[in-house]
């Protein structure tokens, strides 16, 4: 099956209002290095529109990454694998490896990604050589984060913030007006806020209406992890690198094991266990 078709038949299962949804991710950067597809361009967007503009602005074989990772953000975690293993399915087989041995070119990766957790990974090898295993905290983007927010707020209560939007809240910063909220979901409200405020202020105006909705504990949440994210680059990672033997019976790593968190995601008890001398193994954990 063609990438087109792949992407077509998987964007077809989304609901109206869950193809919204993925449109308003693909104007934000959802990967490093691929640029945001503007809103405009999307606007009123078929499924097959849309699909041609991915192919355009990324090429096929990005426009699915893109495509599984922002039916990952929005936790619908069958259809991403369901996309990921059929397009692998497509593709050449590569070359297969020893029977006795796996010899990978890149770093094995385990990533939870927003609410996801990690619990007690396992790295089992039986190889003498060096495993480095870096933990990276992940800050979420801040529209992703406002988005959360708002995503944990009722209907009426909705409403109310639309409604705190149109009057003055912060000393600077311009009401946003009414006719520009009236029918705006909550990804709409997210996208006018940054484009009237900027991320920073944006979360500073989310917080202050939060309080005066007396949502405090919402408040100091987005405070603390929103006043951390706003106008800072995401963290650098650090460079992994190892030294290993082949070894007939082990895994040989040409590369580092990375364990990433994003979000609010969490990694708990990482396992790594291994039967031979001379293994050491290096874990950072990066704040």
């Amino acid at each position: 099956m063609q990438v087109q078709e792949l992407l077509l038949e998987t964007l077809d299962t989304l609901r109206k209002e869950d193809f919204k949804t993925l449109q308003w991710y693909l104007s934000m950067e959802v990967l490093a290095g691929c640029k945001p597809i503007p809103e405009s361009h999307l606007e009123d967007a078929s499924r097959t529109a849309t699909i041609r503009k991915m192919i355009e602005s990324y090429n096929e074989e990005l426009a699915v990454k893109v495509t599984v990772e922002i039916l990952k953000k929005m936790k619908n975690n069958y259809a991403a694998e369901k996309l990921e293993n059929k397009y692998a399915g497509g593709k050449t087989a590569a070359p297969s490896a020893s029977s006795s041995a796996v010899a990978p070119a890149a770093p094995a990766t385990l990533t939870a990604q927003q609410g996801s957790v990690i619990i007690a990974p396992q790295f089992n090898s039986s190889t003498a050589g060096t495993m480095n295993i870096t933990f990276n905290k992940s800050e979420m983007q801040v529209p992703l984060l406002i988005l959360d927010t708002l995503d944990e707020l009722g209907a009426d209560d909705f409403k109310k913030f639309q409604w705190h939007l149109t009057q003055p809240v912060l000393d600077g910063c311009q009401p946003i007006r009414k006719g520009h909220l009236e029918n705006a979901d909550r990804q709409d409200t997210v996208s006018k806020m940054i484009d009237s405020y900027g991320e920073e202020t944006a979360v500073k105006v989310t917080v202050e209406i939060l309080k005066r909705m007396n949502h405090n504990n919402a408040a100091e949440k987005l405070n603390k992890t929103g006043g951390s994210t706003a106008g800072q680059p995401p963290p650098p990672t650090p460079p992994s690198s190892s030294s290993s033997s082949s070894s007939s019976s082990g895994l040989t790593s040409t590369a580092g094991a990375t364990v990433c968190a994003q979000g609010k995601s969490v990694i708990v008890a990482p396992n790594i266990t291994g039967t031979s001398s001379g293994v050491s193994i290096n874990m950072n954990i990066n704040n």
